[in-house]
């Protein structure tokens, strides 16, 4: 893992890196701290795709709706407004 880590890095560095290409390294570095209950870590990294998502030279909306996908799936549950159905 760390040296998935290291060439992300060495990755998101270079100079010609286009903002898809950070995009997608942010998003990969996301869902690995995800994956390790890093959650601090995790959205530091979301909130880092969405800028590159919404300044990526091409797939900018589809990079986008993914980034707001994965904010969604880690809301809170919808408010108390929906109650299941109890009979009376």
């Amino acid at each position: 893992m760390k040296e998935k880590i290291l060439k992300f890095d060495e990755i998101l560095d270079r100079p010609k890196s286009t903002h898809y290409q950070k995009y997608t390294i942010y998003l990969e570095k996301y869902l690995m701290y995800k994956g390790l209950f890093n959650y601090v870590e995790a959205e530091n990294n979301l909130k880092k795709a969405e800028r590159e998502a919404s300044v990526a030279e091409h797939d900018r909306e589809r990079a986008v709706a993914r980034v707001q996908l994965e904010n969604l799936s880690r809301s809170p549950a919808p408010s108390s407004r929906f109650h299941a159905f109890q009979p009376s």
